[in-house]
């Protein structure tokens, strides 16, 4: 449970942080920066980056690439206490059990 509350904080964290470094990238700049011509579902910004303070992008970016190298030993943690479970043999002992055996993929 610990590790899927680390993961659940963790990616989110992730998600926010991708979606700030979307906002900043600020394709409005110069059409040659527009990587998204369509625009496509996250062609919207809801704000403009701020110009101050200097460093939060710097920020942002930072906590990024932290957080995502530090879930990854979490993510294979997580994977290592559930996989066993998932192929224990026999397959399904009762309907109850075959359930609990498909939302262990959930986990996965």
């Amino acid at each position: 449970a610990v590790l899927g509350v680390v993961l659940l904080a963790g990616l989110t964290l992730l998600f926010v942080t991708g979606l700030l470094s979307y906002a900043a990238y600020n394709p409005d700049l110069n059409p040659v920066n527009d990587k998204t011509p369509g625009k496509g579902l996250l062609g919207f910004y809801l704000f403009s980056w701020p110009t101050g303070p200097h460093w939060l992008y710097r920020l942002t970016q930072g906590l990024h690439v932290t957080v995502g190298i530090v879930l990854v030993p979490v993510l294979l943690a997580k994977l290592w206490s559930v996989i066993p479970r998932l192929f224990a043999l026999p397959p399904a002992r009762s309907v109850g059990h075959a359930l609990e055996r498909l939302s262990l993929l959930l986990l996965i």
